[in-house]
């Protein structure tokens, strides 16, 4: 769906400066503010939240650093190549038995990534678990 959108943004001329994408569970909070996302920074660049995921199994513990998909833009430059990438990143999901913000965060070029603290949504998790981020 990710690419549907794309394509459409781009055929019916809805490219801004930067295209956010955010998980439907979610709300902007009244701390969001996207001028923020306007510093000359974060030109060419993918903002996203990193987050770590801590688990254990069978005694060994892993830890998992994935993209937040509750809330992340890419600066309207990157979608032709986040669009090439679409095919490795579902690849890369079947092959590892990962979800799509593991698979992505592994292949997002390093040099065009931008790190926030705070994404300043809210919202659940699939699970029904209430999260401010």
């Amino acid at each position: 769906m990710t690419e549907v959108g794309l394509d459409l943004a781009q055929t019916n001329n809805l490219m801004g400066k930067r295209l956010f994408k955010m998980c439907g569970r979610y709300i902007l909070s009244y701390k969001f503010d996207v001028s923020v996302y306007e510093t000359p920074l974060w030109h060419e660049k993918y903002v996203y939240k990193n987050t770590y995921w801590e688990y254990e199994s069978q005694n060994e513990k892993t830890v998992k650093q994935f993209l937040e998909t509750k809330l992340w833009s890419m600066c309207n430059t990157l979608v032709p190549e986040y669009k090439s990438l679409l095919p490795a990143i579902l690849e890369y999901m079947l092959r590892n038995k990962e979800n799509i913000e593991v698979a992505t965060n592994a292949l997002l070029p390093m040099e065009k990534r931008a790190i926030v603290d705070s994404l300043h949504v809210y919202g659940w998790y699939a699970t029904g678990l209430y999260v401010e981020a």
